[in-house]
């Protein structure tokens, strides 16, 4: 089944905002393998779980409406954001209860991947969101990541310490590497890209 138009012009859009900021070297040679990987082959399509809508999702139209304010290829990127969240599904972090601060103030949803609305195995976009002055914990994983940084926040690299990048610049993450990201007085939204070197199913 084709990929839908509201799809690909939101990941037009991500591959574009990614390529304006992203700086030479691993970041820009993770960004060819993800979007050389949609390009190549597209996944079957799923629908999004009806689940009961997240508190923290109050936050979304303010993160929406700061990052359209913002450069223009941010802009973009929330306007096909925007026009896709009817069929996304939203979610907490797995074990984030231990925390009620950041249990109640964030989602995250699979747009691509596994569990997202195109189902795939090699590449995984998302988008988070983050309530103001709330923190998404530290965290490693495997796979090599992008953020596309739609919003004036807060990051943590282990190399860096916490840093701000600046809305509409790219943060990447080399393989397990310890990262972290936090709020300030406005909602923190980001969409993230992985790479993860399976085969498309």
């Amino acid at each position: 089944m084709p990929r839908s138009a509201k799809l690909q012009e939101l990941l037009d859009a991500l591959e574009a905002a990614i390529e304006t900021k992203c700086p030479a070297g691993e970041a820009d040679a993770s960004t060819k393998r993800i979007f050389s990987s949609l390009r190549a082959a597209t996944g079957a399509f799923a629908t999004a779980d009806d689940d009961p809508p997240l508190d923290s999702l109050t936050h979304l139209p303010a993160a929406l409406e700061n990052a359209e304010r913002g450069p223009t290829h941010v802009a973009k990127l929330a306007g096909k954001f925007s026009a896709l969240t009817p069929s996304l599904c939203w979610k907490r972090r797995a074990g984030s209860d231990a925390d009620p601060a950041f249990h109640n103030g964030h989602a995250s949803t699979a747009i691509v991947g596994p569990l997202g609305i195109e189902v795939r195995s090699d590449v995984i976009i998302g988008a988070g969101l983050v309530a103001p002055n709330v923190a998404y914990p530290y965290h490693s994983h495997p796979p090599e990541e992008l953020y596309s940084v739609m919003s004036d926040s807060q990051w943590f690299h282990e190399e860096k310490g916490w840093y701000r990048p600046g809305i509409g610049n790219v943060v990447f993450h080399t393989p397990n590497v310890q990262h972290a990201m936090r709020a300030d007085d406005t909602p923190l939204l980001a969409i993230w890209a992985l790479y993860t070197g399976a085969n498309p199913p």
